[in-house]
């Protein structure tokens, strides 16, 4: 994604040189304001997943593996959020995640269909990776290989959730970036809510 080029000469060091003086206390507090910002962007972001996925947990019955999925891809999609990467050793710990789960689970009784996951990162995978490849500026590699973390997740309920996570996440996205009035957004944090919406809601559109 493109990204703005910033001077790295000090604003005030440039107000002085230009005749104009020392910045003012209020130039100064929007840049203040920005930690409490991004805290409470964060905040939002994580309470909105995990409220999503403990609702699809109580209301739809999602597998304990899809909950999980979701909910690990947290911290990668943080990094993302304001860093636009998603670092491979969190998206990997996310996988991880949910194979453990998987495994304990057909152990225990509650198997999940192994099929089912790999259609459902294949169905949520597949549209990104086409889009990475026609134009990886615009999707990065990053991306498709959470989707492939998400779309299991989401297959773990129902393979065909992921093409409803992959469109929840396409509005969510759109959303962010109307909001923010910027014509590029993070897309790791809307496959997250998206995939996260979509396990509580997928039983309930396909049935």
């Amino acid at each position: 994604m493109s990204q703005t080029q910033v001077s790295d000469v000090d604003p005030s060091s440039r107000a002085v040189a230009s005749g104009a003086g020392p910045t003012s206390t209020s130039d100064a507090a929007p840049t203040a304001d920005r930690p409490t910002r991004r805290r409470v962007i964060d905040t939002a972001f994580v309470v909105v997943t995990v409220g999503l996925c403990a609702a699809a947990t109580v209301v739809s019955g999602a597998p304990a593996a899809s909950t999980v999925g979701v909910v690990a891809m947290l911290p990668a999609a943080l990094v993302d959020l304001h860093e636009r990467r998603l670092p491979d050793r969190l998206v990997a710990a996310a996988a991880l995640a949910v194979m453990v789960v998987v495994v304990v689970g057909a152990t225990s009784g509650a198997a999940t269909t192994p099929t089912h996951l790999v259609a459902g990162s294949a169905l949520l995978a597949g549209p990104l990776l086409l889009v990475h490849l026609a134009s990886p500026a615009s999707m990065g590699f990053g991306d498709v290989k959470a989707a492939v973390v998400l779309g299991a997740a989401v297959g773990a309920v129902d393979p065909v959730g992921s093409l409803l996570a992959l469109t929840l996440a396409a509005a969510v996205g759109a959303g962010a970036g109307l909001v923010a009035r910027r014509r590029t957004v993070a897309f790791g944090p809307a496959l997250v809510v998206g995939s996260a919406a979509a396990l509580l809601v997928t039983r309930s559109v396909i049935a």
